[in-house]
């Protein structure tokens, strides 16, 4: 079963700014039990992991799958690469993130950095995959399986048509432009950039 993933903007301005490496920083994958999570303006500007826990800002906070009894614990990624091609990054590892003898109930994974921060208050927020349905794994392996185009994918675009200071709806830096000149141009990410991971 495929899964859609969404990737937060402030992920790339973090990047951008070289404050996270996604080749030496220890990169976590965790996974969500039960609540609703819907994309939109409100979560496309969280930072940190603390934010997309408490929720959407519409549907209440998410439970996180327990680690006691259920095989669960946050999934370290092994030796993660990160690779751009025009205005595309790629990230991706050569071990599928794995829980052996998992017996839970998923409907969310979500990537972040734990290098940075000291809690999730202060781990940057990467992205996260909608499963589609709930994944009840009884007793067995739970897989996320890395496809051939990568565990992450996404899209950095430009703003268009911006006259004078104009701010993209999903980034605090605009374009700017005085009387007709381009100043300053930032790349943004696209905030619904997406694409298929599988799970299972």
């Amino acid at each position: 079963m495929a899964g859609t993933q969404h990737v937060f903007p402030k992920f790339q301005q973090m990047l951008g700014a070289k404050a996270i490496n996604l080749t030496s920083d220890t990169l976590k994958v965790g996974l969500i039990a039960s609540g609703t999570f819907t994309w939109g303006a409100t979560p496309q500007g969280y930072s940190y992991v603390s934010q997309f826990l408490a929720g959407d800002g519409a549907h209440g906070a998410l439970t996180e799958v327990s680690p006691s009894g259920t095989g669960y614990a946050r999934y370290s990624l092994i030796s993660p690469a990160y690779t751009t091609s025009g205005e595309v990054g790629t990230l991706t590892c050569p071990t599928n993130p794995i829980w052996a003898s998992a017996t839970f109930s998923t409907v969310y994974g979500f990537l972040y950095d734990s290098t940075v921060g000291s809690a999730d208050s202060g781990h940057p927020i990467i992205c996260y995959w909608d499963w589609g349905s709930v994944k009840s794994p009884s007793a067995e392996p739970f897989t996320i399986t890395i496809s051939a185009s990568g565990l992450l994918t996404w899209t950095l675009s430009l703003p268009r048509n911006l006259v004078g200071v104009s701010r993209a709806a999903d980034s605090p830096d605009p374009d700017i432009r005085r009387n007709g000149q381009l100043l300053r141009r930032r790349h943004i990410l696209h905030p619904l950039e997406t694409g298929r991971t599988r799970v299972g």
